[in-house]
């Protein structure tokens, strides 16, 4: 009797690896996570719509007084993109817009 519960032991414990192994990759398992490459592309596809959003608004705003502020922000939303922290990256880049696209008030 002793060596049936040994061995009934000794097998659950040696076949718990291959169960888990085997329904960890099963999609569709209830409490699973989503696939985080679909929205870090997203992300990464807006860091890269902003860019060239900023690219154009800058270039106009050269000479604006806050342009080498915007100008660094957009260059660590730049980077943060590119190290793959897009989600940051694409804060600093809207911020950098809004002080680049920010129109003066009305001073009459």
């Amino acid at each position: 009797m002793k060596n049936l519960i040994l061995a009934t032991a000794a097998a659950l414990v040696l076949s718990a690896p291959m169960a888990f192994a085997a329904s960890a990759g099963t999609p569709g398992m209830a409490g699973a996570k989503a696939a985080r490459p679909v929205s870090t592309q997203t992300m990464m596809q807006r860091c890269n719509a902003l860019e060239a959003r900023f690219d154009k608004v800058g270039a106009a705003h050269q000479n604006a007084a806050n342009y080498q502020e915007a100008k660094a922000l957009e260059t660590e939303g730049k980077n943060l993109c590119t190290a793959y922290h897009p989600a940051a990256g694409v804060k600093y880049v809207r911020s950098a817009l809004k002080i680049v696209e920010a129109k003066p008030a009305n001073r009459s």
